[in-house]
């Protein structure tokens, strides 16, 4: 009778524990499921925050090329204005460059500055101490009548010899040059000769 009792207890006892280990189980199973919920849902998060990266790098890339434009942009009219300065100052006849071009084709088609200096005649600028060619020497300013002048001095030479140009031009009541003087002399010696090229009333036959 003792035993029996004992044996009814005893399987009491191995249910009651079963019991309690299938509730944990089930407990744990269903915590453990939900947790990989939880990470799925942050993926999303993630992936929300891709495009507003690819809009800053555009916005980057847009911003960059916007600055190379304005410096290329830039560039081009610096030589464009270079090059109007340089071409201006080449073709225009008020220019330096124009007067002197202008005051050599004068003096070299002149039949007294080839008597005095022979043929071939060639002009050029100052002469350096190496013997090379600058610039024409030239000086401009303004009178009390805000007319403007220009006084130059350039260099011919001849198969006969070679001279000094001196000049002076000024503008008119038309904005136009006008020669106050233009002036070849031969260089050299106590035998040095003047040929009067303007103004031409100073010159017969000029007109």
């Amino acid at each position: 009778m003792i035993s029996f009792i004992g044996l009814r207890r005893f399987s009491r006892i191995i249910q009651r524990r079963a019991i309690r280990s299938d509730c944990f189980r089930l407990s744990h199973s269903q915590s453990s499921a939900s947790q990989p919920s939880s990470v799925v849902k942050k993926q999303p998060s993630h992936a929300d925050g891709l495009p507003s990266t690819k809009v800053s790098q555009k916005v980057k890339e847009a911003a960059k090329d916007v600055g190379y434009g304005s410096v290329i942009v830039g560039g081009l009219m610096l030589t464009g204005v270079i090059l109007y300065v340089m071409l201006r100052e080449l073709f225009s006849s008020k220019s330096p460059n124009g007067v002197y071009n202008a005051a050599f084709k004068l003096c070299k088609d002149d039949v007294r500055v080839q008597d005095l200096l022979g043929s071939n005649i060639k002009a050029h600028g100052e002469t350096n101490q190496r013997g090379r060619r600058r610039h024409t020497a030239h000086q401009s300013w303004y009178d009390d009548q805000k007319r403007f002048h220009m006084a130059m001095k350039f260099y011919l030479k001849g198969t006969l010899g070679s001279g000094v140009v001196h000049l002076e031009v000024y503008e008119n009541d038309s904005k136009d040059f006008e020669y106050r003087y233009l002036i070849v002399e031969s260089e050299g010696g106590f035998s040095k000769k003047q040929v009067i090229v303007r103004p031409a009333e100073l010159v017969s036959g000029v007109s």
